[in-house]
């Protein structure tokens, strides 16, 4: 092998970033924010098949459909988008929806329509909000706040005082998660948090419930922009028999899980989330 077939890979002047977002927070866009922001002199060819162009960059729906040689490619994107990007969005929020229905009817005799109904009232206004505060501030700013707000939440959670899901809790809980989830992808904490306390069933149930909503809030935007069409519908039918299987085998563990393992287990991934968004501030 000679080294000189390694140069364009060394020094490349063509890159390529598969699953290129719009939004420098998420794993998409954080490598197309880096390469701009290094000073990188050239060629940047986003990969995204539902987007003219992502952050002032004209895309190309797949890599063969660059009239040109690309010398390094950055891989951003879930598997079932590597197999084709018609995957993502709608199919995967699709398969979503069918799991948080089958998870709400289960545990459907303690869903709480008062404080969920709260908390989706309050995400409509936080998902705006969230989309609004990113034209007027510093995404790492923004990044290193709500990192800091999810651990000091945590840390509330440990002490002694228990935080009663009040309705207007919930509803400051929904506007938080819609904020955070628009922003930075992390929308579950705020509601996790204040229902860490309460009956496991109970959990699922309104978080499957509410997750309900968010997916069908999700189809309707993709829907009206062309996102969502026959052509998705037929791409999602062959992967609900294997998300049933799966939700088949997990109904047959889930009740030998404590309400302790289980309130473990939300702050570990609350923990995670804000710890990755403080992360997102010093590497982005």
């Amino acid at each position: 092998m000679n080294f000189k077939d390694l140069y364009p890979l060394l020094n490349p002047s063509t890159i390529a970033v598969v699953g290129a977002s719009s939004n420098p927070l998420k794993v998409g866009g954080r490598p197309l924010t880096a390469l701009r922001d290094s000073g990188f002199a050239g060629t940047i060819v986003p990969v995204n098949a539902h987007r003219p162009e992502v952050q002032g960059l004209p895309t190309v729906p797949t890599l063969s459909a660059y009239d040109g040689q690309i010398d390094l490619a950055i891989v951003a994107a879930p598997f079932l988008f590597l197999l084709s990007p018609d995957y993502v969005p709608a199919p995967i929020t699709l398969v979503a929806l069918v799991l948080s229905v089958a998870n709400a009817y289960r545990y459907r005799t303690t869903i709480s329509l008062t404080g969920l109904g709260a908390a989706i009232v309050g995400r409509i206004p936080g998902t705006v909000a969230g989309g609004a505060l990113l034209l007027w501030v510093d995404v790492r700013y923004l990044s290193l706040w709500l990192g800091l707000s999810v651990l000091i939440a945590v840390a509330v959670s440990l002490l002694p005082v228990r935080i009663a899901p009040t309705t207007p809790r919930m509803l400051v809980a929904g506007f938080l998660s819609g904020f955070m989830g628009t922003s930075t992808a992390i929308g579950g904490p705020p509601l996790a948090l204040l229902l860490q306390h309460e009956q496991a069933n109970l959990i699922r149930a309104n978080l499957s419930a509410f997750f309900i909503v968010s997916c069908l809030l999700s189809l309707l935007v993709q829907g009206y922009t062309g996102y969502l069409s026959w052509h998705h519908l037929t791409l999602t039918l062959p992967l609900i028999p294997a998300m049933l299987l799966g939700y088949w085998l997990a109904t047959r563990y889930v009740e030998r899980i404590a309400n302790h393992h289980i309130r473990v287990a939300a702050l570990c991934i609350c923990s995670l989330s804000g710890i990755g968004a403080i992360a997102l501030y010093w590497t982005s």
